[in-house]
């Protein structure tokens, strides 16, 4: 043709020599929209069929297809092709079994998508491969080059590069920035092709290795919680692609939803030890940042796991999580329960660190029943431990049970010592929140008249609060801050604070 002609050419995968070789411009063409996809299926099926239908029903269909335009006509074609079977029906075949089978027509099992999906799969490398059938049994979320790199025992910069293989082939699609997701109907594709050609041991073995991969990168990320040491058997595996201290709280939010699921995997699964070994390094992630429903079912789920493994540590660090969460939720009882628990089983082992976890818990609950003097015992008691054992963990909670305890006792120097120090000792952890301790300072300073030093410490942390949405702990701090500027005659200011 002349140079005035166009030629189009599509293509699963991206066509990147044609881009490189002949100055192509590359579309990459997108899932369908909502109106889209509806308008797809009415042209297949018929504007009145397709009205007839309860709207829900069309919008869940569009779902479990996900939006592939393929995926939709193969649907649309079993629906024209009976007209007794209803959208409700099919929406049913697809939530309860195989949806590529369900989108296989007559039965036959050579479903369209199928082959689609595998003229992209055959044209990949053999690690290539590997890597797409392992990714297909990770937990529904996004995936990094770190975490395929564990999977394929290779290094992240390996995976990155079949990572971006993978997306090529449109197998696999970018979701943010170095982190990549599935559609489910390729995840199934690369679940069942996992099955035919990996056996059994090495699917196995796969998942250990990212099981462990997210133990040592938790414990880098958010710290080693009661288990300072892993079990030989734990203390193994790649450590590349670890988070940095810098990059800690953004790869602990990232990852949250992947961190639950290898959490219950281990639990349900094995190796059983990594549940609670993982579960123990996120508790002060949890603390701050984890809804209260979730973190208490990933806590009994991984206490029943420990039962059943006749871990007695493991069962002691359950008891402690669970024990906050009620503490927290104002079930002092329950809390007691099993802070009470935690002192049994640790002190039945010789434990030191559950020993600790036991007494801080106990001195909370007091602190919270205002039995003010058995909660400077046992908060006082747990802190001889940590410093005689040279063993730092829970000495944070320890320092502010022990200061919020002295504060309502009237022992205001002894409590404004414990909080500095806690402020102190974890300037730069990724862990740690200073929120807490501060706002119990704040109110410290002002009962002792140091409300310079008040304001110091309140002002610039109510303003990181408002950013970060902890209202709780704001509204504490406000009203320290409004009781300070009363003393300092900023009534204005105070007002302001109070409402």
């Amino acid at each position: 043709g002349s140079s005035s002609c166009c030629v189009v050419v599509t293509s699963r995968n991206r066509l990147g020599d044609l881009v490189a070789r002949d100055g192509a411009h590359a579309l990459a063409l997108d899932l369908l929209l909502p109106a889209e996809a509806r308008a797809l299926l009415g042209e297949a099926l018929g504007p009145d069929r397709l009205a007839a239908e309860p709207p829900a029903v069309v919008t869940e269909l569009i779902r479990l297809c996900g939006s592939l335009p393929l995926a939709l006509r193969v649907a649309a074609a079993r629906l024209a092709g009976d007209p007794g079977l209803r959208v409700a029906d099919l929406v049913a075949e697809l939530s309860e079994g195989s949806r590529l089978q369900a989108l296989a027509p007559d039965d036959e099992g050579s479903s369209p998508l199928r082959t689609a999906f595998a003229a992209s799969y055959r044209r990949l490398s053999d690690r290539a491969r590997l890597l797409f059938r392992l990714l297909g049994h990770f937990p529904r979320g996004e995936f990094t080059a770190e975490a395929g790199a564990a999977l394929l025992d290779d290094s992240p910069t390996q995976a990155r590069r079949l990572l971006g293989s993978l997306a090529a082939a449109h197998l696999i699609e970018p979701a943010t920035a170095g982190r990549y997701r599935f559609h489910d109907l390729l995840r199934e594709y690369a679940q069942e092709i996992a099955q035919a050609e990996d056996t059994a041991a090495d699917r196995a073995a796969a998942w250990e290795r990212l099981l462990l991969w997210y133990l040592h990168a938790a414990r880098s990320a958010a710290g080693t919680g009661l288990f300072p040491e892993l079990p030989g058997d734990l203390d193994r595996g790649d450590r590349r692609g670890m988070p940095s201290a810098a990059e800690a709280a953004q790869w602990l939010q990232a990852e949250q939803a992947n961190l639950l699921a290898v959490i219950h995997h281990a639990a349900r699964h094995g190796p059983r030890p990594v549940a609670w070994h993982l579960t123990a390094a996120l508790f002060g992630y949890f603390w701050l940042h984890l809804p209260r429903t979730p973190w208490q079912s990933t806590a009994r789920t991984v206490l029943e796991a420990a039962v059943a493994e006749d871990d007695l540590p493991g069962q002691a660090a359950m008891h402690h999580h669970l024990g906050v969460i009620w503490w927290d939720r104002g079930h002092v009882k329950q809390a007691m329960a099993h802070h009470t628990r935690v002192l049994e089983i640790s002190r039945s082992i010789g434990w030191a660190a559950g020993e600790v976890a036991g007494l801080g818990g106990t001195g909370a609950v007091e602190w919270s029943m205002a039995q003010l003097d058995s909660a400077y015992e046992h908060a006082t008691a747990g802190l001889r431990i940590i410093r005689e054992a040279g063993y730092d963990y829970a000495e944070t909670f320890g320092l502010i049970i022990l200061g919020a305890t002295c504060r309502d006792l009237g022992r205001l120097h002894e409590a404004a010592g414990h909080l500095e120090l806690a402020i102190r000792r974890n300037v730069g952890a990724s862990w740690w929140d200073e929120s807490l301790a501060l706002q119990i300072l704040g109110s410290v300073y002002w009962e002792l008249g140091r409300l310079t030093d008040g304001l110091d410490v309140l002002g610039p942390q109510v303003a990181a609060e408002e950013r970060r949405g902890y209202s709780n702990e704001r509204a504490m701090m406000l009203d320290a801050l409004a009781r300070i500027n009363i003393e300092l005659g900023n009534h204005d200011e105070a007002l302001l604070q109070a409402e």
